[in-house]
């Protein structure tokens, strides 16, 4: 059994202070006895020494704890509380929230103020649950993920059986802890008792640079958009950075061809390892990844099952390469608990048996490889004709098209942000056996991104 996360020997950086794992939790004693005393707290998250401090006394005390990226909007904050009636809400901000009372705390040493709320709310808890999360990492809606103490324990387990991780190790954290793969990063590295930066800053980041060069930061993680911002960033020619690294993630998304070919290449020749990962918040966060040693013949895939898990295809739908495609279900210790939409869900402990059905189209290879295809919600009737929107996409990535397709009223919506490819576009269209009036094409300065660096697809729906 692995150590429990609290028991973290990690170093804490950010840009205010250097901390211990258990130092800082000296340094938290007062929030401590509030939230041992408590049955649910809910935070209102940053990358920051308070976020990680409120994770690790839940986790100590064994009390279920919602986190939800602290740019949520105020509406969203308090449906959250109103439906899951936490009796302890921790914010890096004042908020006019109901409450017995209110305590700020500000603390000199880590650099940090923030504000605990005390509430008079008695509900009753499942008890293995650990942990609630939005499935996008940032809630616009009272759905949340349960996750019990062994989803999150398991899954970090599988994690750390693939990952060149090592109590040497100093990663950069700049993925929201409110999101899965940001959870993960956290509690491997806490596990292995590596260094870990913390960071609010994107990939375009001066100071960011700066700092992953001063601290010799050897892993690096992002979703599909973040790693394309390797290459803007010139990362190819910042020797000082390439040094160091160690190993390379991606997740959170399809990452196209191309890029996959000039990472890999590009890390390959510096001798850092690439690893493609796939995973959902209902899984915890991961159930299958892509190693460097199978990169170049299997570079469409995502991978192999982690450790514990496995696939099955259900559907019987021959592809035109001959495989079985169909929905991705997936089996595994790390299957969530289920959903929970308010508190009276948070009673009951696991209903779905460890199978997920992820909602993913794919397949298996010969080597029992996995391959995604499209989403079940990404499949549209268009002139009667069902098409994917994964599908297309794909088709343009591979062309060198930089895009965003979504549909509306029947007609499919391509999203560009070079006018120069528009005919291309055309041209690509009409070959799958899409005619002009059933397609868009609508130019953007850039695209939209969520919290978490991926496409906003809803926003870019509300465009049209």
């Amino acid at each position: 059994m692995l150590k429990t996360l609290n028991k973290s020997n990690s170093l804490l950086i950010t840009e205010n202070c250097q901390i211990r794992v258990s130092d800082l939790l000296k340094v938290f004693r007062d929030v401590e006895d509030q939230i041992s005393k408590s049955n649910l707290v809910l935070l209102f998250s940053k990358n920051n020494l308070m976020s990680v401090g409120a994770y690790l006394l839940s986790d100590k005390h064994q009390v279920p704890i919602i986190i939800v990226d602290d740019e949520a909007p105020l509406e969203s904050k308090l449906k959250l509380i109103s439906s899951y009636r936490p009796s302890l809400i921790v914010s890096p901000y004042k908020y006019d929230f109901d409450s017995n009372n209110v305590t700020e705390y500000s603390y000199n040493k880590i650099g940090e103020k923030f504000y605990v709320y005390q509430r008079d709310e008695q509900i009753s808890v499942f008890r293995d649950l650990m942990l609630l999360l939005s499935t996008s990492g940032s809630t616009g809606s009272p759905k949340l993920v349960k996750l019990s103490r062994s989803n999150v324990y398991s899954n970090s387990k599988s994690i750390m059986n693939y990952l060149p991780i090592t109590e040497e190790d100093v990663c950069l954290l700049n993925l929201q802890i409110s999101y899965s793969y940001g959870m993960s990063i956290l509690n491997t590295h806490l596990l292995s008792n590596s260094t870990i930066y913390l960071s609010n800053e994107g990939f375009l980041s001066k100071e960011l640079w700066r700092m992953i060069a001063t601290l010799q930061v050897n892993s690096l993680a992002g979703v599909p958009e973040m790693i394309k911002m390797l290459k803007l960033a010139k990362i190819d020619n910042r020797l000082e950075i390439l040094t160091n690294l160690k190993y390379v993630t991606q997740a959170g998304g399809k990452l196209d061809i191309a890029h996959r070919a000039y990472f890999n290449e590009l890390f390959t020749k510096n001798s850092i390892q690439f690893f493609v990962m796939y995973g959902q918040t209902e899984a915890t966060a991961r159930m299958s990844f892509l190693g460097p040693d199978r990169f170049r013949d299997k570079i469409a895939s995502v991978g192999l099952p982690i450790l514990n898990g496995s696939f099955e295809i259900q559907g019987n739908q021959e592809n035109i390469e001959g495989y079985n495609e169909g929905e991705i279900i997936y089996k595994g210790p790390n299957v969530m608990l289920g959903y929970a939409s308010t508190y009276l869900d948070l009673e009951y402990g696991a209903d779905l048996d460890g199978t997920l059905h992820t909602g993913d189209i794919g397949y298996l290879d010969e080597d029992g490889y996995l391959y995604i295809t499209g989403r079940k919600k990404r499949i549209v009737k268009v002139s009667g004709n069902r098409i994917s929107l994964d599908f297309i996409e794909s088709r343009l990535f591979s062309l060198s098209i930089e895009n965003a397709v979504t549909s509306s009223h029947e007609k499919i919506l391509v999203f560009l942000t070079d006018i120069s490819l528009e005919i291309d576009v055309k041209k690509e269209l009409n070959y799958l056996g899409i005619g002009n009036t059933h397609f868009k094409i609508i130019i953007l300065q850039q695209f939209p991104l969520n919290k978490n660096g991926k496409i906003d697809y809803k926003t870019l729906s509300e465009i049209f």
